[in-house]
């Protein structure tokens, strides 16, 4: 119950401005989970919001971080929209490939074979 009325609480403190911001934040969140391009567009919004209202409550360093987002939000939306259709595909590897990789890997931080996979990192394997 005080969950609730904490959340009542925050709810009639917050401006139809950080609302705004908030709801755009988890919007984008979301869109960016399951790859979509329109999550570029709501993140430029809500990062305009938050530079907005630093200003306003004299976070300048936090306005400047959002700012930094902002022009990272608008490049990243520009790239993905230029981007060309040619992927490189993560290599497919067979069940004892991926066993000999993961278990010579004992120490878990570091490739004991470098030059095994030149061109891929272990995040880009399949498994």
């Amino acid at each position: 119950m005080e969950f609730i009325k904490a959340v009542e609480a925050w709810w009639h403190a917050q401006s139809t401005l950080e609302l705004i911001g908030v709801f755009t934040g988890l919007i984008c969140v979301w869109l960016a989970a399951v790859n979509n391009i329109w999550n570029w567009p709501f993140a430029i919004v809500c990062t305009a919001i938050y530079v907005y209202i630093f200003e306003q409550a004299a976070l300048y360093a936090d306005m400047g971080q959002n700012a930094y987002l902002l022009g990272i939000n608008i490049y990243g939306w520009y790239y993905w929209l230029k981007k060309t259709q040619r992927r490189r595909k993560a290599p497919r590897f067979s069940h004892y490939q991926k066993t000999n990789h993961l278990v010579g890997n004992r120490s878990g931080c570091c490739n004991p074979r470098p030059g095994l996979y030149p061109d891929y990192a272990i995040a880009d394997i399949t498994l």
